[in-house]
């Protein structure tokens, strides 16, 4: 059995084996979540074939576009087992009949983050088209797999985050987060436990917003721009790697067409902690450009980023007078 996989799912469609095996698996207690876009949370067999290859797809989906992305959602403090019970029906003379199994349901607790954090998180609400993992503290993963050779998330009913609780003299803040899954055969029957090797909240940190702002000195021939993130500037960090000439890492494209006005050159400056942007024209005035960072992937690829976490800029819509 390939050694990241942690329950031997070759059992799983044979007849009923009951003796308590001597590698029967048990997972941690739930610290996080992934919830994943797309096919960031499906899994083929050579995802599936090592560590390496498999975390090599984690990260590849917490660096994807937004309808592909991969979302980490970790810090739970309280992770609690709401599930339906099975539905029975009784009749009239005490007879009872199993219908169905009831529908897999956790309510989980986080104390890390404020408004803004769940501002973000509430972004995925009820986006039934996602699916999710859930991870344990040792870095387990679990998904659900029909054949025991590709593996994906589980499908959802119901994803919301909610309810901003006030600290009080005893508690801190926090806000909650309710999932409800749409299978309850994926969870009881085909659960898919994948060893990443690794501590997930410490490496799969998912992406930080870059603001961007003009600085007023700025001018259609030389924009002043300054990047910051969680009031941090990003010029004295990742000067080098966002200055230059041929490194295509800025976009400046003119809202009313979508055309790209190109850029000459973007240089460091130390000195005000910005950067200048000098598109090859002068901007024309009274039109709208947006003006961002290519995407997060191609930023971690040139060195704006870490292993752990990403990048993502949020366009900022520029004109000039004159």
């Amino acid at each position: 059995m390939n050694k990241n996989i942690l329950n031997d799912f070759s059992l799983v469609n044979v007849a009923a084996q009951t003796s308590i095996p001597k590698d029967d698996f048990h997972p941690e207690i739930i610290v996080g979540l992934l919830v994943g876009k797309g096919t960031s949370l499906d899994f083929s067999a050579v995802d599936l074939a090592s560590q390496d290859a498999f975390n090599t797809k984690l990260k590849a989906g917490m660096l994807a576009d937004a309808d592909n992305r991969l979302y980490p959602i970790f810090a739970f403090t309280d992770f609690t087992n709401n599930s339906e019970k099975p539905v029975i029906a009784t009749f009239g003379y005490g007879g009872k009949v199993f219908v169905r199994d009831g529908y897999p349901a956790f309510n989980a607790k986080m104390f890390r983050g404020s408004f803004q954090l769940l501002a973000q998180f509430r972004k995925l609400n009820n986006d039934t088209s996602c699916k999710v993992a859930f991870v344990d503290q040792r870095g387990n993963v679990m998904l659900t797999s029909g054949d025991g050779v590709t593996a994906s998330g589980f499908s959802i009913m119901t994803l919301n985050f909610n309810t901003f609780t006030y600290k009080s003299g005893s508690e801190p803040d926090s806000f909650l987060c309710d999932i409800t899954l749409a299978s309850p055969q994926e969870y009881n029957d085909n659960q898919y436990f994948v060893g990443t090797g690794t501590n997930l909240v410490q490496t799969l940190m998912g992406l930080l917003p870059i603001k961007i702002q003009l600085d007023a000195t700025s001018t259609k021939s030389a924009l002043k721009v300054i990047l910051s993130t969680s009031a941090t500037n990003l010029e004295p960090i990742y000067g080098t790697e966002l200055s230059g000439t041929g490194k295509n890492l800025w976009k400046i494209t003119k809202v009313s067409d979508g055309t790209d006005a190109p850029i000459t050159s973007v240089a460091k400056d130390d000195t005000n902690d910005w950067f200048t942007v000098t598109p090859t024209s002068a901007l024309s005035i009274n039109t709208d450009y947006e003006l961002k960072l290519v995407a997060p992937a191609t930023l971690e690829a040139a060195g704006v980023g870490s292993d752990e976490q990403g990048y993502e800029s949020i366009p900022l819509i520029i004109s000039f007078a004159s």
